[in-house]
């Protein structure tokens, strides 16, 4: 027996390495947590028999290994989080009414661990937690429910991160249990989760059945045996026992077959070797055929991320090590049996990285090994560099790392990456951003590659569920703002001091850069920032996304012309971190990817690059009196918008971090495309908006301003909706308008430049109108909202025709009871004459419902449109009705009556004119039939007074959107009525000598087609 399996245990002796532990925090508090297993132990290595003899130091040498990774947990976490973490598995094993995790248990028991050990550590965190002087052993528990429980996490290793989770696996037989007795320990397990994470301890549980485990079903897998087997694999690398049954798999040589190990899990069930040792047979991990196993190697690098270091070293392994012979997990072993590597391996990671290097190396892949080799050591050093216990500690954190180094060697490059890092400025971030973004989109390119080069050898929709992890990850364009590299290193080199400069000479690149020293109010000479851009936004989007900052950072403006000062920026970027939160696409779960990217939350930022002088002479230039309703979007006689640089910050659920900037007149519209378009009205309920401006009485007006928008866009999201319908908003900006349009699916937006265009996006084919918010301040919608409160308020009102005139010309607008909208502008003239016209089509759509003039006026209503008092003011209605009823009741020269017939489900074929009992129908005349027309019209000139081109009226039925039934709505009506007026009038050009092809084709336009 070789001295690391003397029966001494003080922690100098009993180590992985001979003077390791006593340097290690944690190692008071890991050590009592086996000694009763040790003095087992003991006696097994001292048996006669050789085989047990055997086993007994192979326990014993993985169990000082565990105790040694355990301690450095230990060392890792605060006192509060250590005190929690060690009465977990006290609180698993008892159920008392005044401890956490207490359920009322009835007949049924959900507590209990085999083989528990009340030890030290435990009474410790018990008595810190009940404030008790004393405790008892807690009785023994003749069935317990959980027989292993092991720890995993990255807390303690090269990955750590602030917040990591520790994941407890406890190990049960899940299939004996009943289905009460599995929702009382959920409860009961919920019930510690919520408790710990009180005490800053990030705790998860997952629940393992040995029976499915041996099968390929480890934790919540079913069916998939051979991403299971991998998975099995990594908890054999990384888990830390913690209490109960040792897993059969520590007492098999490294390398045993199947039939070896089922015989050491019989031999071990069979055999009572002592009462302080047990063990659980969780499954012999069985390698996956080449071909399998790589599909199976991406599923587990899709579904189960680790963390972002996990991941790049899996996917090196995924392209170069998937036909490796032998397990990570049984050469771990071999080196832990062996003793003396031992500590080269304390780290899961430092295997990771040895396993990952010796395949590129077998493949010859020097580049990527060369990035690994920088990566690992740049991440060991900064490591080290962070012990707490002075040189020597940091010499013996180094020499636990020192196996990976002295196999692979060290280039002088590697110290580059070290000052590079502690400069933490611009270019050099750039450099190490650009060498670990190539590579690593570099293999996912290898990977598609293959993908695509070899049917079957990936599965595809895994291929692009990577692809699109990598992109959120390490993405450039539409305004992205990826993690640095430091993401990978899982490192956060955070200042001490944020100096925002703005940059006034007009010869500089960027506007805006970020520094951490400042010689008065300048940047220090020569000294380069650490970020630099064109807008404030992307400075404080940035500073975000690679959390720069901590609660002690000193944060200054140093700006003589901004509008923003120290203590905005300050809120801006406490909202902008809120906003983001962590930022980590690697680790998301794989179901985020299989689903389009959405916005989580959203913030914009209004006129924050606005300078000082900008504004105030905006102010010296306002020569008159504006009266508090003027818009501020459409601002004075030009209607100019003094909102004109919007920036939009979002975060998705694929954890996409964008910053885009809107300037000039179009900016307010670019930025509520940027939050609106595309979005499901559920998701918008569920992601906030926020609205940042500059201090002063006019940001507050835009503030207020941009509030309302966004109020009216979330009013029209989440008002109740039936299928087959529209909600919508309008509104003005700079002269020109956006409506925001909702149906059943999806919200989208729609820009114009003119009414007509509100108007024709304002009443879609096939939907039916929920309901439309005007703007109440866009001047130009005055019209539409005055003429739509009156429908509203007006129950018996079925049209309401308004009209208004201005230089010349007149324009007429009709609002009908399906919330559709027609709008047509005439010369002024010819205003009665339209009015009129107008009138007997709606009169002849309303005659079978409509049958004496007093009905006829409470349904159908005409208006004058007249501004208020004061410019900027809302439309006022007048009543015109009685003078379009006296033009109506006028005698009418005699005229051609045209009447459009047909239905509108069989398209233009479906639709003809009537004339003078006559039809003339495209079925039957194909596209001749309008020149048919105007040729009998022509033809029978003498017989009336007067000749035009008119149609009376239209009968033509539409159908609704599912096509089931018929609906009448006028504004279809005047709308179809223009379209074949003007099919009228080129049919008469034609025929007095321009002649029009598709006009003279004999053939249907069915046919045509």
């Amino acid at each position: 027996m070789d001295s690391s399996e003397t029966n001494s245990r003080t922690p100098r002796a009993s180590g992985v390495l001979p003077g390791t532990e006593q340097l290690i925090d944690g190692w008071p508090a890991a050590e009592p947590f086996f000694r009763g297993i040790d003095r087992a132990v003991d006696a097994l290595s001292e048996n006669q028999t050789r085989g047990i003899a055997q086993l007994g130091r192979r326990i014993g040498r993985f169990i000082r290994f565990n105790r040694t990774r355990l301690a450095r947990l230990f060392e890792s976490l605060d006192d509060r989080a250590r005190t929690a973490f060690a009465l977990v598995p006290y609180l698993l094993h008892v159920n008392e009414a005044d401890l956490p995790g207490y359920v009322p248990s009835g007949r049924l028991t959900s507590h209990g661990v085999s083989q528990f050990e009340f030890n030290e550590t435990i009474q410790g965190a018990l008595m810190a937690v009940t404030r008790r002087n004393a405790v008892r052993s807690p009785a023994t528990e003749f069935r317990p429910i959980i027989r292993s429980i092991f720890a995993v996490t990255d807390i303690g290793t090269l990955a750590q991160r602030p917040g990591d989770p520790v994941t407890l696996f406890l190990v049960a037989d899940l299939r004996a249990m009943g289905e009460p007795l599995r929702r009382q320990l959920t409860r009961k397990l919920e019930e510690i989760i919520a408790w710990s994470t009180q005490q800053g301890l990030n705790l998860g549980f997952e629940l393992i059945d040995p029976a499915w485990s041996k099968e390929g079903d480890f934790g919540n897998l079913r069916g998939e045996r051979a991403i299971g087997m991998l998975l099995l694999e990594r908890f054999y690398r990384n888990a830390i026992y913690l209490a109960g049954e040792i897993p059969v798999f520590w007492c098999t040589t490294p390398g045993s077959d199947a039939e070896k190990h089922e015989k050491t899990a019989r031999l071990a069930a069979r055999m009572d070797f002592d009462e302080a040792i047990s063990f659980v047979d969780l499954g012999f991990v069985e390698l996956p055929k080449v071909r399998v196993r790589r599909r199976a190697m991406l599923g587990v690098l899709n579904h189960h991320p680790v963390s972002p270091l996990c991941t790049i070293l899996e996917l090196v392994l995924l392209l170069n090590g998937a036909n490796a012979s032998s397990l990570l997990c049984d050469h771990m072993k071999s080196r832990i049996f062996k003793g003396s590597e031992a500590v080269y391996f304390i780290d899961p990671y430092i295997l990771l990285f040895d396993a990952a290097s010796v395949a590129l190396g077998h493949h010859g892949g020097w580049p990527r090994l060369d990035l690994l080799r920088r990566l690992f050591i740049l991440k060991s050093a900064l490591v080290s560099q962070r012990s707490t216990r002075g040189r020597r500690a940091f010499i013996k954190k180094l020499r636990e790392m020192s196996g990976y180094i002295v196999r692979w060697g060290w280039q002088r490059d590697v110290l580059q990456d070290a000052e590079r890092f502690q400069r933490n400025n611009r270019s050099d971030s750039d450099v190490l951003d650009k060498l670990f973004r190539e590579q690593i989109l570099g293999m996912y390119r290898e990977l598609a590659e293959l993908a695509g080069s070899t049917p079957g050898r990936f599965d595809d929709e895994e291929v692009a569920l990577l692809g699109r992890r990598l992109v959120a990850c390490f993405g450039r364009k539409g305004g992205q703002v990826p993690p640095r590299y430091t993401y990978l290193l899982h490192e956060n080199p955070m200042v001490e001091t944020f100096f925002v400069f703005d940059d006034t000479n007009p010869e500089a690149k960027r506007r805006w850069a970020v520094h951490k020293e400042l010689a008065g109010r300048r940047p220090v000479e020569g000294a380069e920032p650490i970020f630099a851009a064109d807008s404030l936004s992307a400075v404080l989007t940035w500073a975000a996304v690679n959390i720069v900052t901590r609660s002690r950072t000193e944060i200054k403006m140093v700006s003589s012309d901004s509008l923003v000062g120290t203590a905005l920026l300050k809120d801006a970027l406490k909202e902008v971190e809120t906003a983001i939160k962590v930022v980590d696409p690697l680790t998301l779960p794989s179901m985020r990817f299989s689903k389009p990217r959405r916005i989580e939350r959203a913030i914009l930022l209004a006129n924050f690059e606005q300078k000082r002088t900008d504004e105030q002479q905006m102010e010296r230039d306002r020569r008159q009196y504006l009266p508090s309703n003027w818009d501020i979007l459409n601002y004075g006689r030009d209607r100019n918008s003094r909102v004109r640089d919007v920036s939009v910050i979002t975060r998705d659920s694929w954890d996409q971090v964008q910053c885009r900037r809107s300037r000039g007149r179009d900016a307010v519209r670019l930025a509520m495309t940027y939050v609106f378009h595309d979005r499901t009205p559920e998701s918008l309920q569920d992601a906030p908006l926020t609205v940042l401006v500059p201090d002063g009485r006019t940001q507050r007006a835009v503030h207020d301003r941009l509030q309302q928008l966004i109020n009216s866009v979330e009013d029209v999201a989440s008002t109740p909706m039936k299928a087959s319908s529209f909600r919508a908003f309008a509104y003005e900006v700079g002269g020109r308008f956006q409506v925001v349009r909702r149906d059943s699916e999806r919200i989208r937006l729609f820009n114009t430049r003119s009414l007509d265009g509100v108007v024709r996006l304002l009443s879609p084919s096939g939907l039916g109108n929920a309901g439309v918010i005007y703007d109440g301040l866009s001047p130009a919608l005055s019209d539409l909202r005055a003429i739509t409160k009156r429908m509203e308020t007006d129950s018996s009102l079925q049209f309401a025709l308004g009209w208004r005139t201005s230089q010349g010309v007149a324009e007429l607008t009709l609002l009908d009871q399906t919330g559709r909208i027609y709008r047509r502008k005439v010369k002024t003239k010819q205003l009665d004459e339209a009015l009129v016209r107008i009138a007997r089509r709606i009169i002849h759509s309303v005659r079978h419902r409509v049958r004496d003039m007093r009905t006829l006026r409470r349904v159908v209503r005409v208006f004058e449109l007249r501004d208020g008092e004061t410019q900027g003011g809302q439309s006022h209605l007048y009543e015109d009705t009685v003078r379009i009823l006296r033009l109506l009741g006028e005698p009418r020269p005699s005229h051609p009556e045209i009447f459009l017939r047909g239905d509108f489900v069989d398209g233009r074929d479906g639709i003809f004119f009537e004339y003078d009992e006559q039809t003339f129908d495209p079925r039957e005349q194909g596209r001749l039939f309008v020149v048919n027309l105007v040729k009998q019209l022509l033809a029978d000139k003498a017989k009336y007074s007067q000749v035009n081109l008119f149609i009376e009226a239209s009968t033509v039925s539409f159908p609704d959107s599912d096509n089931s039934r018929h609906i009448t709505s006028v504004v279809r009506q005047l709308r179809l009525i223009d379209l074949y007026e003007r099919l009228l009038a080129r049919a008469l050009l034609s025929l007095r000598g321009r002649p029009s092809t598709p006009l003279s084709s004999g053939a249907s336009y069915r046919n045509s087609e």
